[in-house]
């Protein structure tokens, strides 16, 4: 009796475990497919951070997320397009990732910050070389004055509270040749841009603008942090402690920094 009770019982744990069996291959396949599919990540074109040149999209940041996501074997597809559409995109879910993205409490609701920073970007205010203005770092000293800024993008709280103030002429383009056009032209009097971004720019122009001559001012209008997120939308927050853990040691092993020295003109 005993054995019989055994036997039965042995029958149907093996029954039950068969018919479990393909549920459980079911969900490993959907996990595998899921993890193979390529993340769609977007930012806007700002070089030398994000540039395409022909079909293939560079740049110091583009290098970086890429180096990250490959360490993490992470399959991605990188995509420029206008900053107030990427954001859109994110909070839509129409996009997985974004990256140059200042953190901003009011974004916390749609994206999931990744921690470590992504880069940290030193903006200067930039006149022609002709120029007698002296700038110590002081916001009030530019008031009343003409500055060309790009559309959509921030240049650090102090900043963008003075600009939404009224404080300045403000002159807004897509991008940061148009500003060095109008600069150049003498229509406005400053450019404010990233140290990289603007000194990139001006070198790519020279042969198109061989009277271009820009100075940077030494004191910085400010310092911001940009990051990597994911969309609270497509549910990806579990990807962002491997990207800050692949993130960290890029920088612990000099990685990061060769990145950044491959795009840097001297």
């Amino acid at each position: 009796m005993i054995r019989r009770i055994i036997s039965t019982i042995t029958r149907s744990v093996i029954f039950l475990l068969a018919a479990s069996q393909p549920a459980l291959w079911a969900n490993e396949s959907t996990n595998n497919a899921a993890s193979s599919q390529p993340l769609k990540l977007v930012t806007m074109a700002f070089p030398p951070y994000s540039f395409k040149t022909k079909d293939e999209v560079r740049g110091i940041t583009v290098d970086i997320i890429s180096e990250v996501f490959k360490r993490i074997n992470r399959p991605i597809e990188i995509d420029l397009i206008p900053w107030s559409r990427a954001l859109r995109n994110i909070k839509l879910g129409a996009s997985d990732g974004l990256f140059q993205a200042l953190h901003k409490p009011e974004r916390e609701s749609f994206m999931d910050y990744c921690q470590e920073p992504l880069m940290q970007e030193q903006i200067k205010l930039y006149s022609l070389k002709e120029s007698t203005f002296q700038f110590n770092g002081d916001l009030n000293s530019l008031k009343g004055r003409s500055i060309g800024v790009r559309q959509d993008f921030s240049y650090g709280d102090t900043f963008d509270k003075a600009k939404k103030e009224g404080w300045f002429n403000i002159t807004e383009k897509v991008d940061v040749r148009s500003l060095l056009l109008l600069l150049n032209h003498k229509k406005i009097e400053f450019v404010i841009g990233d140290r990289y971004g603007v000194s990139m720019t001006a070198f790519r122009e020279r042969k198109r603008l061989p009277d271009l001559a820009i100075k940077p001012f030494s004191k910085p209008i400010s310092a911001v942090t940009s990051y990597f997120a994911f969309s609270k939308a497509n549910k990806l927050q579990h990807l962002c402690k491997p990207f800050n853990q692949a993130l960290t040691r890029l920088k612990k092993m000099g990685t990061y920094q060769k990145l950044i020295d491959n795009w840097v003109e001297n």
